[in-house]
């Protein structure tokens, strides 16, 4: 079956040449669109935007060895702002555990607000 094409934009396509560590998975429907990007074959990471009707809910990992370098941050970032710029998405959300600050901080970085804590 061949997948749907997204096309990113150049601020995701400029952080996944750049930083060489992410795999991207944008899920629409069954549908999912993967792009892969590594540096000495080693995988950092993962971002995975789920998109649902008018919404996407956002969620990534790092590999610890890699915290603290904004590796994080600055896909985060892109793949905000890619969602942000489609027409049909009305809310980009994430989920972060409470203790965990950097992540917290991450988010904050992309421009979203904490509503509440579950």
């Amino acid at each position: 079956m061949k997948l749907p094409t997204i096309s990113f934009g150049e601020p995701l396509k400029t952080a996944i040449l750049h930083m060489s560590l992410f795999v991207v998975v944008v899920n629409v429907g069954r549908m999912e669109q993967l792009s892969c990007a590594k540096k000495d074959h080693e995988l950092i990471g993962m971002i995975e935007l789920r998109l649902d009707q008018h919404c996407a809910d956002l969620g990534y990992v790092i590999a610890r060895e890699y915290w603290g370098n904004g590796y994080a941050t600055e896909i985060t970032q892109s793949v905000v702002e890619w969602a942000v710029a489609q027409e049909s998405i009305y809310r980009v959300w994430a989920i972060c555990d409470i203790e965990n600050l950097a992540s917290a901080r991450v988010l904050e970085k992309t421009g979203m607000q904490r509503e509440g804590i579950l």
